[in-house]
């Protein structure tokens, strides 16, 4: 099982109040535990290089190995990608509020949600 799941960290790496991780690029106030272990490689681009406007997260429920860990851009390219503006809504998972693969939807105020939020609107204005 990958170091991630047995609650070991990973630079940057904070554990939020609901047991959910993000990785923040820099440790302004050197609170959180540095570590030798590598952040997680995005599942879409592969790379594990973040910045602090392009973080790694994992705000889904995909789970085992290194399931559901993105960088928010890739996310936000993906959604852009996979919704077609001229067809009508069905039963499909919705790419700006849900994960495609689990199908949970993103928390308000999570760090995808508030960038797949502005994406939308901005190229559907």
């Amino acid at each position: 099982e990958d170091a991630f799941e047995n609650g070991h960290t990973v630079p940057y790496q904070v554990q939020l109040d609901k047991g959910d991780y993000i990785f923040a690029p820099m440790d302004d106030d050197e609170c959180i535990k540095k570590s030798t272990v590598p952040p997680p490689s995005c599942w879409i681009c592969f790379d594990n290089e973040q910045t602090e406007t392009n973080l790694i997260v994992r705000e889904c429920a995909c789970r085992g190995g290194k399931n559901g860990f993105v960088h928010v851009d890739c996310l936000v390219k993906l959604a852009i990608a996979k919704v077609d503006f001229n067809k009508a809504p069905d039963d499909s998972p919705v790419p700006f509020a849900q994960c495609i693969t689990c199908h949970q939807p993103f928390e308000h105020g999570s760090h995808s949600f508030t960038a797949l939020t502005k994406a939308f609107y901005s190229i559907a204005s």
